[in-house]
């Protein structure tokens, strides 16, 4: 059964609540509180969640619209080449990055997860994206974010081994899978806005509480 929720962009005051599904989900500290509110505050950037009838925050999503160059400085500094080659040449710019997908554990597998990419990727057509990419988190259940990929039209284009490895290590971040530092893989997606448009729910065409960005 799919959840009955709504689809807003995030505001200062539920940033907390944000941060705190990605810590559990994704690793605590993994989402940095800097870099997520530049998100919220840029023309570029893309922070959604997901609330249920409480008002309550059940999910979130972030994402970027940027250049090619950018999105490969975005990844782990040891990763970047081997991002760059998997993603070759057909990457139309401004491209589309969908960065960080979170569920609240008690609430996933009821379609919560692909309202938000699709709500992240009406936005980020709005903020100019020609292409769409996004890096999938896999451990030995396999990558969490694929199925709802897949099925948006993305392709796979590459599998990372050790991905976050140095980077959690440096950083000082925790996997919620395999500790720290992180040993699994990543998963590189990649979409096309024609495609994916195709296959989105008419409600993630609206998202609530849009507002003018500086």
């Amino acid at each position: 059964m799919v959840a009955d929720v709504v689809i807003e962009e995030i505001s200062y005051a539920a940033v907390n609540a944000a941060r705190e599904i990605f810590d559990t989900t994704l690793g605590s500290g993994y989402v940095e509180r800097s870099g997520f509110v530049r998100l919220i505050t840029s023309r570029h950037g893309v922070a959604l969640r997901a609330t249920d009838t409480n008002g309550s925050t059940v999910g979130v999503v972030a994402g970027e619209c940027l250049d090619l160059d950018a999105l490969v400085r975005s990844v782990p500094e040891d990763q970047a080449q081997a991002v760059r080659v998997a993603l070759g040449t057909s990457c139309a710019e401004p491209v589309g990055l969908v960065r960080s997908v979170a569920v609240r554990p008690d609430v996933q597998h009821h379609g919560i997860g692909t309202q938000l990419v699709s709500a992240a990727i009406t936005a980020l057509r709005q903020r100019g994206a020609n292409t769409l990419v996004s890096l999938g988190w896999a451990d030995d259940r396999g990558c969490h974010i694929a199925g709802v990929l897949l099925a948006l039209a993305f392709q796979q284009r590459g599998v990372f081994d050790d991905f976050w490895f140095a980077d959690s290590h440096q950083r000082g971040y925790r996997c919620p899978s395999c500790g720290g530092p992180c040993r699994c893989q990543a998963h590189l997606f990649v979409g096309s806005i024609p495609a994916a448009l195709d296959q989105l729910p008419v409600a993630s065409m609206r998202i609530e509480g849009s507002r003018a960005r500086r």
